[in-house]
């Protein structure tokens, strides 16, 4: 059976929605920037150091 006749392409379509939304969804909460922990995690590690100096 060809993939088209399982229904192959509207699975294709979709699974390509999926990627779109969360591309989307990833930009909006992430900005353009490189997606590594160093750069991720930069927020979290300055507040630490600023707990650690008393600030906030």
């Amino acid at each position: 059976m060809s993939p088209t006749m399982l229904g192959g392409d509207n699975m294709k379509k979709w699974f390509q929605k999926l990627l779109k939304s969360i591309e989307d969804a990833n930009k909006k909460n992430f900005g353009e920037g490189k997606m590594d922990c160093c750069d991720l995690n930069q927020d979290e590690k300055q507040k630490t150091q600023n707990k650690k100096n008393g600030g906030n």
